[in-house]
Protein backbone atom coordinates (compact mmCIF):
# COMPACT_ATOMS: atom_id res chain seq x y z
CA UNK A 1 0.00 0.00 0.00
CA UNK A 2 1.41 3.34 -1.11
CA UNK A 3 0.71 5.53 1.98
CA UNK A 4 1.78 8.81 -0.11
CA UNK A 5 -0.76 8.38 -3.37
CA UNK A 6 -3.18 10.59 -2.23
CA UNK A 7 -0.91 13.29 -1.25
CA UNK A 8 0.84 12.96 -4.69
CA UNK A 9 -2.64 12.75 -6.20
CA UNK A 10 -2.97 16.10 -5.45
CA UNK A 11 0.21 17.98 -6.31
CA UNK A 12 -1.13 18.62 -9.35
CA UNK A 13 -4.28 20.45 -8.58
CA UNK A 14 -4.32 23.79 -8.85
CA UNK A 15 -6.41 24.47 -6.17
CA UNK A 16 -4.45 22.73 -3.61
CA UNK A 17 -2.76 23.66 -0.47
CA UNK A 18 -1.31 23.11 2.82
CA UNK A 19 -2.79 24.61 5.74
CA UNK A 20 -0.39 24.68 8.89
CA UNK A 21 -1.85 25.18 12.29
CA UNK A 22 -0.25 25.71 15.60
CA UNK A 23 2.62 24.47 13.85
CA UNK A 24 6.00 23.36 16.21
CA UNK A 25 8.24 25.92 15.41
CA UNK A 26 10.80 25.05 17.51
CA UNK A 27 12.82 22.02 17.07
CA UNK A 28 15.52 22.30 18.80
CA UNK A 29 13.95 23.51 22.19
CA UNK A 30 13.98 21.27 25.28
CA UNK A 31 11.25 18.15 25.21
CA UNK A 32 10.94 19.45 21.36
CA UNK A 33 10.40 17.37 17.57
CA UNK A 34 14.09 17.67 16.68
CA UNK A 35 12.84 15.38 13.84
CA UNK A 36 11.63 18.89 12.68
CA UNK A 37 14.16 20.74 12.44
CA UNK A 38 15.66 20.08 8.68
CA UNK A 39 11.99 20.30 7.13
CA UNK A 40 12.07 21.92 4.36
CA UNK A 41 8.70 23.33 3.17
CA UNK A 42 9.60 23.77 -0.67
CA UNK A 43 9.88 20.97 -0.98
CA UNK A 44 6.15 19.83 -1.18
CA UNK A 45 5.38 21.46 -4.25
CA UNK A 46 2.30 23.14 -3.07
CA UNK A 47 1.97 26.47 -1.45
CA UNK A 48 2.04 26.27 2.38
CA UNK A 49 -0.29 28.62 4.46
CA UNK A 50 0.23 29.24 7.90
CA UNK A 51 -2.23 29.94 10.70
CA UNK A 52 -0.91 30.93 14.12
CA UNK A 53 -1.74 33.30 16.90
CA UNK A 54 0.14 36.29 17.50
CA UNK A 55 0.53 35.81 21.33
CA UNK A 56 0.70 31.77 21.35
CA UNK A 57 1.89 31.28 24.95
CA UNK A 58 3.77 27.81 24.00
CA UNK A 59 7.14 27.53 23.56
CA UNK A 60 7.21 24.77 20.48
CA UNK A 61 4.89 26.67 18.41
CA UNK A 62 5.98 30.90 18.69
CA UNK A 63 4.36 33.02 16.11
CA UNK A 64 8.04 34.09 15.61
CA UNK A 65 8.80 30.54 14.25
CA UNK A 66 6.11 30.54 12.22
CA UNK A 67 6.41 33.85 10.58
CA UNK A 68 9.96 32.63 10.02
CA UNK A 69 9.03 29.58 8.77
CA UNK A 70 6.28 31.10 6.15
CA UNK A 71 9.29 33.52 4.95
CA UNK A 72 11.96 31.13 4.27
CA UNK A 73 9.08 28.88 2.45
CA UNK A 74 8.57 31.39 -0.01
CA UNK A 75 5.74 34.35 -1.40
CA UNK A 76 4.52 34.40 2.10
CA UNK A 77 1.24 36.44 3.07
CA UNK A 78 0.62 37.93 6.56
CA UNK A 79 -2.44 39.06 7.80
CA UNK A 80 -2.46 39.69 11.62
CA UNK A 81 -5.67 40.30 13.31
CA UNK A 82 -6.44 42.20 16.13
Amino acid sequence: MDVNAPARACVDRDDFLVVHTASITEPYHRNSYRELGGFDYKKAGVPQFFVHHVSDPCVLTTYRGAKSIAVRTGKAAQLEIQ
